[in-house]
């Protein structure tokens, strides 16, 4: 027993509870919750909890994530509905609990932070094969035939071939029926950063021999083909920027530059065919610019956002209040669809814009901006990272889902907490 104390009290535990979050974010919440909790109970036990929280406010990373909840927390005194500005602490808690694991934490060594990343896309991949297994699920069980095995999700398109009901997405095996453990953009988001992982030597293996290479390329293969399932246009811009990045950075003597050359040929015509692209192209021949914002909800949300901003600049609507006044603006203007399905603003920028003003909007783009300019030699993992999760900011409310905190919040943590074992002298 003095033993298993012992190992806590050194960090072993916390080390493997960090490990264990990892895998679990991309799966069932109430899992990455429990494993947050547990994991809080080794942090606690862990020596020198003085120390690692002082070190922590000395660092800048951790002060601007805490002032930006403390900014919340303002808010919630002076919202109206307490009951929505509680939800919204309770989803934003991960942005207090996930720094001070990585800041007041103590040193992460290299060896757990590659064991951190190789089990995150372990986790990612089982994400995916439980996607697949609910998918064929509902294909043998589909109302439209009996006792057949079909991926058709209408009955218009009950004999069209399995890759057009794909390409159209209007199967089983597309979008939100495919994503079975959150919003489709958001696990795009999880399996690009996933792609990147593999196809980075220091996140990966360091050594790469013939059957490294091989393992390696079927399963950046296999999620890009997944985040194509998706069909999320935030993660299908995702995906261009990672096949971008591999593009620009390998050696062009490596396996990577094929991989990404192919990549970029395929995947653009896929989303060329695609019934995202073909919704979006027949609205553009179709309408004037004025004609689009109106019927492209986003568009109209985003408008209805800014209007709101410019009622209150400085300090926003408040958390609690602040969906209330974008309902009462749907109303007001119009905008039907949005007021019916309680859409939120569908950007990150803006959604903070109307809750906490310019001041949390600064604040959020600091936080972003300020670890580009961390001396470090691995900046690159940390740009990479901010050019997906920007993609995915501009086009939805990430920050609104935990979903959404708790990967930005980990993965923040993460790279900046590897960044500075890797800082220049």
């Amino acid at each position: 027993m003095n033993k298993i104390f012992d190992l806590i009290k050194k960090g072993y535990a916390f080390e493997w509870g960090l490990v264990a979050i990892a895998f679990c974010l991309p799966l069932y919440r109430i899992l990455s919750t429990v494993l947050i909790v547990i994991t809080a109970l080794f942090w606690l036990m862990k020596s020198d909890l003085k120390s690692r929280v002082i070190s922590a406010f000395r660092n800048r990373f951790f002060l601007l994530l805490v002032t930006f909840y403390l900014l919340h927390v303002i808010s919630y005194f002076m919202s109206y509905d307490k009951k929505v500005a509680y939800t919204d602490l309770e989803t934003k808690l991960s942005l207090i609990v996930l720094p001070l694991f990585f800041f007041a934490g103590g040193v992460i060594n290299q060896n757990v932070v590659k064991r951190i990343a190789r089990v995150f896309v372990l986790g990612c991949l089982t994400a995916i094969l439980v996607c697949i297994y609910f998918a064929i699920k509902n294909s043998f069980h589909n109302p439209y035939v009996e006792n057949e095995f079909n991926i058709s999700i209408f009955l218009d398109s009950i004999n069209l071939p399995w890759w057009e009901l794909i390409l159209k997405s209007y199967s089983y095996f597309n979008y939100a029926l495919y994503s079975h453990f959150m919003h489709p953009s958001y696990f795009a988001l999880y399996l690009t950063l996933a792609a990147f992982i593999v196809s980075s030597s220091s996140l990966w293996f360091n050594y790469d021999g013939l059957k490294i290479k091989i393992v390696k390329i079927i399963i950046v293969l296999f999620i890009i083909l997944n985040i194509f399932l998706l069909q999320s246009r935030a993660g299908l811009i995702a995906l261009l920027i990672y096949l971008i990045w591999i593009l620009v950075t390998s050696n062009w003597r490596t396996h990577w530059i094929i991989i990404a050359l192919s990549g970029l040929v395929v995947i653009s015509a896929l989303t060329l065919f695609s019934g995202r692209f073909e919704l979006i192209s027949s609205k553009v021949e179709t309408l004037s610019w004025d004609q689009i914002s109106k019927t492209n909800i986003r568009l109209a949300v985003w408008e209805e956002a800014v209007d709101l901003i410019g009622q209150n600049p400085v300090f926003g609507h408040g958390i609690g209040d602040a969906k209330h006044k974008l309902m009462q603006n749907y109303e007001i203007n119009g905008v039907k669809q949005a007021l019916e399905e309680e859409l939120n603003v569908h950007n990150d920028f803006l959604e903070i814009g109307v809750k906490l003003g310019i001041i949390g909007m600064i604040l959020l783009l600091m936080i972003l901006v300020c670890p580009i300019f961390n001396g470090s030699t691995q900046k690159s993992i940390y740009l990479f990272f901010i050019l997906i999760l920007i993609s995915h900011f501009m086009f939805e409310s990430m920050l609104e889902r935990y979903a959404g905190v708790g990967f930005f919040s980990f993965f923040y943590c993460f790279i900046n907490s590897y960044l500075r074992i890797n800082k220049r002298d």
